[in-house]
């Protein structure tokens, strides 16, 4: 797997993407491009979900309705409905 990963600043910064996905998706498109393999293909997608989740509940000790709803996993579907992730 290469080491250097180029994310194209006008996509990042388009206002389809920026405006339309949740934070959530953001950093989670983010964590997945920077572990793609040279053909674009992620494997770790779970461990991904996994390891952003564990991260927000050391952080943030108190459960609000809004962690419950948005979650990393539907921070993936919404990806993948809206086109920026092939299944």
């Amino acid at each position: 797997m290469a080491k250097h990963r180029l994310l194209n600043c006008d996509f990042i910064l388009a206002g389809s993407f920026k405006v339309n996905v949740s934070n959530k998706g953001k950093l989670l498109y983010m964590m997945m491009c920077m572990s793609a393999d040279d053909r674009g293909f992620v494997d770790t997608t779970n461990d991904l979900i996994n390891a952003l989740t564990q991260n927000e509940k050391e952080f943030d000790n108190t459960v609000s309705l809004d962690l419950l709803e948005n979650t990393y996993e539907s921070a993936l579907n919404e990806l993948i409905t809206k086109g920026y992730l092939y299944e």
